[in-house]
């Protein structure tokens, strides 16, 4: 009697524990979790996040979880995971390991169209940067997923170049006499104002970047200083400075000029090379007028004129080459042209010239620019008179370069 009353009170205690676990799973924190979860399956990415945060916080408040809350609770660590991982400094890296971690969030999972949204814009951003053209496809596929349980998902009808609800500009109005072009100007700059605000909140990092690497958010940025100048924007200039200076002192770049590390010299092509300095300093000079730190800088990056450029035996002045870096030119013979992107180095002689007339760089960049100027109206070789070479061979002079293409390409109009 003893025994079998030590096997009642066992099997008591095991139906009570399994009846508390099963309590718990279909507790109100497991109910509202799974709520919040589905609400964040189709909320923009902002929205979808800060749900996923509270579902996490209700399921983190069970005290015995079973399977099903344990699988809620994994999915929504791995959507924190996934989602902080694809916006760091090096975006590409950060994106395919959200994509990788995303592949498990099938068409049952709770966040499957989160899942579909961040696929899809690393499929799309991939094709778009680099050599493959097979995700567009994949990604419209995505985001056509998407818009079949929320047709009114704005992000992916952007991407699928469909229209969306505009939103309405939260500005005062203006009196019935206001040009019609000022009243557009006007909230044209509302919006790309809102837009790099939005930038800097969300994805500016303590030392200025932007997520896509020094290179290209300096080309993201090199307009912003129109915020400062115009409205006496705070925050863009403020953001434009961390910018500026960190690049400045960052290790790759030596003497005004992006290099690699002093253990390793780089001789990179002008036009990644050159806008390290040409779309962050030159624009200093108006967002932080007078300041002589940024005269300075803009005043050593052009000095490296003097070495990179020179008066060849027909009289002109041309950059010796367009594969440099701040004291070395490269070996091979093929580079040594003068191209119009070299015009991306003067950038900051330009503003220079500007702000203190400086004689020795108005006189390189005036018989630089003559230069341009002699060979765009020459007939050599089949070209039409006004038509910009596409390069000219720094030694000898004749346009076209190495291999004789005569007319500039399409990135003269970038410099």
């Amino acid at each position: 009697m003893q025994c079998i009353g030590r096997r009642l009170v066992a099997a008591v205690v095991v139906v009570l524990a399994v009846t508390a676990c099963h309590a718990d799973e279909r507790s109100p924190s497991v109910s509202m979790a799974t709520i919040l979860l589905r609400q964040a399956n189709l909320a923009d990415d902002q929205a979808a996040k800060s749900l996923v945060l509270k579902a996490q916080a209700l399921l983190a408040g069970v005290r015995r979880p079973g399977p099903e809350a344990r699988e809620l609770k994994r999915v929504c660590e791995t959507y924190l995971k996934a989602v902080a991982v694809f916006w760091p400094n090096d975006r590409l890296r950060g994106s395919e390991q959200a994509e990788r971690l995303f592949r498990d969030f099938g068409p049952r999972n709770p966040l499957y169209l989160q899942g579909l949204l961040y696929q899809g814009r690393h499929h799309h951003w991939r094709a778009v940067e680099g050599n493959y053209p097979q995700g567009i496809a994949i990604s419209r596929k995505m985001f056509e997923t998407i818009l079949r349980h929320n047709p009114g998902h704005r992000i992916a009808r952007m991407y699928l170049g469909r229209p969306v609800q505009p939103v309405p500009a939260d500005l005062e109005s203006v009196s019935d006499d206001a040009p019609e072009w000022a009243v557009a100007a006007r909230e044209a700059m509302y919006w790309t104002r809102r837009m790099v605000h939005w930038w800097l909140d969300h994805r500016q990092a303590a030392d200025g970047q932007l997520g896509g690497g020094w290179s290209d958010d300096v080309e993201f940025s090199k307009t912003w200083s129109f915020y400062s100048l115009s409205l006496n924007d705070r925050k863009v200039r403020e953001a434009l400075t961390r910018i500026a200076d960190n690049i400045w002192h960052c290790p790759e770049v030596m003497n005004g000029y992006f290099s690699g590390t002093p253990a390793k010299w780089h001789l990179v092509d002008v036009e990644h090379g050159a806008e390290w300095m040409s779309f962050s300093q030159p624009q200093m000079m108006l967002a932080r007028y007078g300041d002589p730190r940024y005269i300075e800088r803009n005043m050593q990056v052009i000095r490296n004129m003097g070495f990179l450029s020179g008066i060849n035996p027909a009289g002109h002045r041309h950059f010796k080459a367009y594969y440099f870096s701040h004291e070395l030119l490269h070996p091979r013979q093929l580079y040594h042209c003068d191209v119009p992107e070299n015009g991306r180095h003067t950038k900051p002689g330009i503003y220079v010239m500007w702000y203190a007339r400086h004689p020795r760089v108005m006189q390189w960049c005036r018989e630089w620019g003559d230069a341009w100027v002699d060979h765009s109206l020459e007939t050599k070789r089949g070209k039409p008179a006004g038509a910009i070479p596409s390069e000219t061979v720094y030694e000898t002079d004749p346009v076209g370069g190495q291999f004789r293409k005569v007319v500039s390409h399409r990135r003269l109009s970038r410099i």
